[in-house]
């Protein structure tokens, strides 16, 4: 049975997500105070996430359920990312993204709409390093998922979190 699935759904609905990222560029401005910019850069990158979706297998024309099983489905993600960050004081950071993602499904998912869909995920993120901790840091992001082909499908993400550099983390455990 292959029915079809929205991609944003997938987006919203991930369960797991693994990937790599590769720096392919990276400029620095002068330290010199009048440059607004403290670094660009371009990376590539690619990853898998996973997305639980279920069938349900309906009695009649009325919809009487029968049964409802959950299965697992893996997209594969392959983006370009381009990101401009301006910092200031050592302490603030703002960095501005716009990955451009190519996600399509691994053939075991059973989706009519498996093909190729191209979306474009530009970003905010704001970002405060404390003294004690330079590695850590307090920060707030806000992404705009939109499908090149379908609009409707557009959806905003605002994430609040705490970032703790894992090799900090460790090297205080004695």
């Amino acid at each position: 049975n292959e029915d079809s699935i929205s991609r944003r759904d997938l987006f919203q609905r991930t369960r797991y997500s693994i990937g790599a990222k590769l720096n392919l560029i990276r400029g620095f401005a002068s330290p010199q105070p009048r440059h607004l910019f403290s670094d660009w850069q371009i990376n590539l990158g690619t990853g898998f996430a996973g997305s639980r979706v279920y069938d349900t297998i309906f009695k009649d024309a009325a919809k009487t359920v029968v049964d409802t099983n959950y299965r697992n489905i893996t997209s594969i993600q392959s983006y370009l990312e381009p990101t401009l960050t301006v910092s200031r004081k050592g302490n603030f950071s703002m960095s501005l993204t716009f990955p451009i993602y190519a996600n399509f499904l691994t053939a075991d998912a059973k989706i009519k709409n498996s093909e190729v869909e191209l979306w474009g995920i530009p970003g905010i993120s704001l970002m405060y390093f404390g003294k004690r901790e330079s590695g850590n840091k307090l920060f707030f992001r806000c992404n705009y998922y939109f499908n090149f082909k379908n609009k409707k499908e557009a959806f905003s993400q605002i994430q609040l979190g705490y970032s703790v550099n894992l090799t900090d983390l460790f090297s205080s455990v004695k």
